[in-house]
C-alpha cells in the first residue's frame, strides 16, 4: 500500500496490469509536456500550473481509476500538492523496479560460476 495525501492506494509495479497502466499514463503525461512547455515559454504561470495539475490528475486516474485524483486532491488544483504526489508515486515506482531488477538478477545468476578470482584460479589448475 502506498499513502498519498492521506489516501491509501494499492500500487504494485510487479503486477502486469499496474505496470501497463503506469506505462500508458507516463506516455500520456509526456504527450502533455509539449503543451505545458509552450505555456512556460509564454511565461503563462497560471496556464502552466493548470495544465500540470490536469496532467497529473489524469495520470493518477489512469493508473488507479476514475475519481482517484478527486480523492487525492479534492476539487482544488494546487501545483505543489500535485507535484509532491507525483513525486511520491514516481519514487515508489523506481524503488519497486529496482527491487524487481535485483530479483531478476538473483533468479538468473549463474550460481556455479563463482566470482572472477575463483574462475581465474580454476583456469590455472
Amino acid at each position: 500500500m502506498l499513502t498519498i495525501n492521506g489516501v491509501e492506494l494499492e500500487f504494485d509495479m510487479l503486477d502486469v496490469d499496474t505496470f501497463g497502466a503506469h506505462t500508458e499514463a507516463g506516455e500520456q503525461l509526456k504527450a502533455k509536456t509539449a503543451e505545458i512547455e509552450e505555456a512556460q515559454k509564454d511565461k503563462n504561470v497560471f496556464q502552466t500550473f493548470r495544465l500540470t495539475c490536469e496532467a497529473i490528475n489524469a495520470f493518477f486516474d489512469h493508473i488507479f481509476g476514475e475519481g482517484t485524483s478527486e480523492e487525492l486532491f479534492g476539487s482544488r488544483m494546487n501545483f505543489r500538492t500535485s507535484i509532491e504526489a507525483y513525486k511520491v508515486l514516481k519514487d515508489e515506482a523506481e524503488k519497486q523496479l529496482k527491487e524487481q531488477a535485483e530479483l531478476t538478477r538473483e533468479l538468473f545468476a549463474d550460481k556455479d560460476s563463482g566470482n572472477r578470482t575463483q574462475r581465474r584460479a580454476a583456469l590455472k589448475k
